[in-house]
């Protein structure tokens, strides 16, 4: 069976695209959270480092919360 091609599609710019280009270095983060793990796909191999906190769904901080938690949060 041949293959059936897709229509060309407009491809939309991404609005913090430019914004992420003009931002300075960023620190690497003191930790990572993975979340939202009860939906990741089978295939997915989860590897947190030994830091890292793990959530099955959204974990009860909120992002403002932990960068704030952690000195990171920039008004």
């Amino acid at each position: 069976m041949p293959l059936r091609r897709r229509p060309l599609q407009r491809r939309q710019p991404h609005a913090c695209s430019l914004s992420a280009l003009l931002l300075p270095d960023l620190p690497e983060p003191p930790q990572s959270v993975h979340l939202m793990l009860n939906f990741k796909a089978n295939w997915v191999v989860l590897q947190p480092g030994d830091d890292d906190q793990c959530f099955d769904l959204y974990p009860e901080e909120s992002l403002e919360q932990w960068h704030k938690a952690r000195g990171l949060w920039v008004d």
